[in-house]
C-alpha cells in the first residue's frame, strides 16, 4: 500500500481532528507493516548478493549506503531506527 499525493491531502482535510487521527493511525499501521515487508525482501535480496559473491563495497554502492551500513544490516545490528530492535533492512 503506497499513500498517493491526493491521499495525503484528504487525510489532512478531514474536519474532525478524532476522525483524522484515527484514520492516520490506521494509516501508520499499515504502512508500517508494508515498510517491515519491503525491508525484509531489501535485506533477503542483499543476503543473496554477498552470498553469491558480490564484494560489499558494490553492494554499498549499489544500494547507495556506506559499507558499514552494509555489514550492520548483514549481521543483522541494532540501530536508532528501529527502536534500538534488530535491523531487518
Amino acid at each position: 500500500m503506497f499513500i498517493l499525493p491526493n491521499e495525503r491531502q484528504s487525510l489532512a482535510l478531514i474536519p474532525d481532528p478524532l476522525e483524522r487521527a484515527r484514520v492516520a493511525s490506521d494509516l501508520a499501521g499499515r504502512l508500517q507493516s508494508d515498510l517491515q515487508h519491503v525491508l525484509q525482501v531489501r535485506l533477503a535480496a542483499l543476503r543473496e548478493a554477498a552470498q553469491s559473491g558480490t564484494p560489499r563495497p558494490e553492494l554499498a554502492r549499489q544500494l547507495g549506503v556506506s559499507v558499514s551500513r552494509v555489514g550492520q544490516l548483514l549481521v543483522g545490528h541494532r540501530c536508532r531506527a528501529t527502536g534500538g530492535r534488530r535491523a531487518v533492512a
